[in-house]
């Protein structure tokens, strides 16, 4: 299995590398994808956006064997799992519960290794959410209690510039920028997990292990 420190997407070895990034849009959720794209992009991401149609669309896309750097999942949650709605017949929704696909599900089928993966939807912190990312192969996983926000992109954006382009630890850089937006209220809201710390430079190797929140 291939990983960042020996598989590198085209991209990564352009002159001037470009950070790979994919979106997953869950259904309804096209404009908050498509303008956190334009701003991912002026922060040197190149960005895959995946439009999901059906469950089976978005299992296949966790279940990746070769990942981006960073991966961002744009939908809406419950306390269960993330939302997809109803479906005709003909599509299947086995895997779903009262229209959600239950976090315990979204941890049978990842893979993404490797990959850091920030939940841009409500309930994406919740207990049963982070366990499923914390014994999955992604490098980390960000989560949050609230419901997003037009402010929320604008964190998750100052967030990536610190850890793409400034090399920062992502710790460090969730901390920068809550206080860049002062966005404070994200201070009680954001779940973080490591499983594998990202490699920064070398002046914030001191602060790399800092304790997950």
């Amino acid at each position: 299995m291939h990983d960042h420190d020996t598989y590198r997407q085209v991209e990564e070895r352009f002159f001037v590398p470009q950070t790979t990034t994919s979106i997953i849009s869950m259904p309804d959720c096209g404009s908050r994808s498509h303008n956190l794209r334009s701003l991912l992009e002026m922060c040197n991401c190149s960005v895959h956006l995946h439009m999901i149609g059906t469950p089976g669309d978005f299992l296949a896309v966790i279940g990746q064997r070769y990942a981006p750097r960073f991966l961002f999942i744009v939908g809406h949650g419950t306390p269960d799992g993330l939302w997809f709605g109803n479906y005709g017949a003909g599509i299947d929704t086995s895997m779903l519960v009262d229209e959600c696909l239950p976090p315990e599900m979204i941890g049978q089928h990842l893979c993404l290794p490797d990959c850091n993966v920030i939940g841009d939807y409500c309930h994406s912190g919740t207990d049963r959410m982070m366990r499923a990312f914390k014994q999955s192969p992604v490098r980390s996983y960000l989560g949050f209690a609230y419901a997003p926000s037009a402010e929320l992109n604008l964190f998750l954006v100052n967030f990536i510039f610190r850890v793409a382009n400034r090399g920062m630890a992502q710790p460090v850089a969730i901390s920068e920028a809550i206080h860049a937006t002062d966005h404070k209220e994200l201070e009680e809201s954001y779940r973080f997990h490591e499983n594998r710390v990202e490699p920064t430079s070398a002046g914030d190797v001191a602060t790399r292990a800092a304790p997950e929140k």
